[in-house]
């Protein structure tokens, strides 16, 4: 017996069952098995990515507040928008403090309040090029970065 939807079989009880939809159905439950377990797969990846970004983050603060320390430079005044010469060399020490423990530039920019990681970038740089040309900055720095090791 045949129809326009495909061939029809008479199933228990005389009910006509359309074979083509029943194929195309049992398809497309396997098409949703396979997307849940990806989604599944991606869920525990960013899962797990967000529990390794919350654990920097919590490394973060400690860091800072010992760089806030050795400074002299206020939490606050670091994860501010002050641009004063003082606070921006120590807030960019800070930068560089951080990314030498390892944490990731987005981490750095968001422990730091910072909308993006080009800026702890650009921090990490100018701390760099200071230490290469700079003697009284690199003597700054190397108290700055012995009083961080010894708090």
């Amino acid at each position: 017996m045949g129809g326009a939807l495909g061939h029809h079989h008479r199933g228990a009880g005389g009910i006509a069952v359309n074979v083509v939809i029943l194929d195309s159905l049992l398809s497309r439950i396997g098409d949703i098995e396979a997307e849940l377990r990806s989604a599944k797969r991606s869920l525990n990846i960013r899962t797990a990515w967000n529990r390794a970004k919350e654990a920097q983050m919590q490394r973060s603060r400690p860091l800072i507040d010992k760089v806030a320390q050795a400074t002299g430079v206020s939490y606050d005044m670091l994860t501010g928008r002050r641009r004063d010469a003082e606070t921006a060399r120590a807030r960019q020490f800070g930068y560089w403090l951080l990314r030498k423990e390892g944490l990731t530039y987005a981490t750095i920019a968001a422990a730091f309040a910072r909308s993006d990681h080009a800026t702890v970038i650009s921090g990490e740089g100018v701390v760099k090029d200071r230490l290469e040309t700079d003697k009284k900055y690199r003597a700054w720095h190397e108290k700055m970065l012995a009083l961080t090791q010894n708090t």
